[in-house]
């Protein structure tokens, strides 16, 4: 009896091409250019035009890009906001106190 062919497990990839970011990340590949341009992105250049996007640091890029509310336990290394100011560094408030008139002295 002859087994089913099955496709051979993908190796691990340390860096993704610049549309397997995208893909990944669910953005165009003309928004990564723009971070990438922007330098809000980690990639490294692979000779003169080859951009690669390091697997690890898109991991820890994307930990520190998320927010995570209140009462959420997160095991990565993004803080618990344990108010609205946490998430701001205190424009939450200063907002708020400009909608009632009141000014941060």
């Amino acid at each position: 009896m002859i087994a089913p062919s099955r496709p051979a497990p993908q190796a691990y990839r340390l860096a993704l091409t610049a549309a397997e970011t995208a893909d990944a990340l669910g953005i165009s590949e003309r928004t990564l250019a723009s971070m990438v341009s922007a330098g809000t992105i980690p990639f490294t250049r692979i000779g003169a035009r080859n951009l690669r996007f390091p697997v690890v640091a898109l991991q820890r890029w994307l930990d520190s890009q998320t927010t995570m509310p209140a009462g959420i336990v997160h095991d990565g290394p993004a803080q618990q906001a344990d108010s609205p100011d946490d998430l701001t560094g205190g424009v939450a408030t200063d907002a708020k106190r400009a909608a009632s008139g009141r000014a941060r002295q």
